[in-house]
């Protein structure tokens, strides 16, 4: 009888031992945690426009903008080979100057000053004395053709001008009189010039001309 019930208490302790396992095992099951499964996320590809270099802002004319002649032009007149031709421009304005002075004498020097054509780089104008002058630039030369007050007519053709080549000008007074002397000296060095006093042609000394030629920036 007293194994019996030692058998009894063997049992009771093992289903003890069972049951406590089965707590513990449930216990950890309440608390795990669920990772839930990762989606994979879609991936998209953006294109970035290319980049552009902003446009130069030098002196470069845009397309289609109208190119503007400016500089220095001189020549002689063809039928009279001592008549030499000087022509400065900046592109809107110009100034022109024929004269025919040496050291021994002087028959024609006149100015003309005034706007030139944009759109067709053509010039006409008239001088003070009523001679007219027309004629066209390039970016190479200048042409045309002159219709003096006494009726001579004389063409002229004037490549741009080189090294120390222009039209000098030089203003002042004389005896109260306003004087205007000019020279023109051509790419070969050449010279003719004259003074303008009142309304008189007097020689001059080509040596004697002014340091610098006018420019197109003298213009305004």
């Amino acid at each position: 009888m007293q194994i019996r019930g030692a058998g009894y208490r063997s049992l009771g302790l093992l289903l003890l031992v069972v049951l406590g396992g089965v707590l513990i095992l449930t216990a950890c099951g309440d608390s795990a945690t669920v990772i839930p499964a990762v989606t994979a996320v879609p991936t998209t590809t953006v294109a970035l426009a290319p980049t552009t270099a902003p446009a130069p802002t030098g002196g470069l004319s845009p397309v289609g903008a109208k190119t503007l002649v400016s500089g220095s032009f001189v020549g002689r007149t063809k039928e009279d080979t001592n008549g030499f031709v000087g022509l400065v421009t900046n592109g809107k304005k110009l100034l022109f100057y024929v004269c025919d002075g040496t050291t021994d004498k002087v028959q024609i020097a006149q100015w003309f000053r005034g706007d030139l054509n944009a759109d067709t780089q053509s010039f006409s104008l008239k001088s003070a004395s009523g001679s007219v002058l027309e004629g066209k630039l390039s970016s190479e030369s200048a042409a045309g053709v002159l219709k003096l007050d006494n009726g001579r007519e004389l063409n002229f053709s004037a490549p741009a001008a080189t090294g120390e080549a222009g039209v000098f000008r030089a203003e002042g007074t004389e005896n109260s009189e306003k004087t205007i002397e000019g020279w023109i000296v051509l790419n070969d060095g050449t010279t003719r010039g004259a003074k303008l006093l009142g309304t008189k042609l007097v020689v001059v000394d080509p040596k004697a001309r002014p340091a610098l030629p006018f420019k197109p920036a003298d213009l305004g």
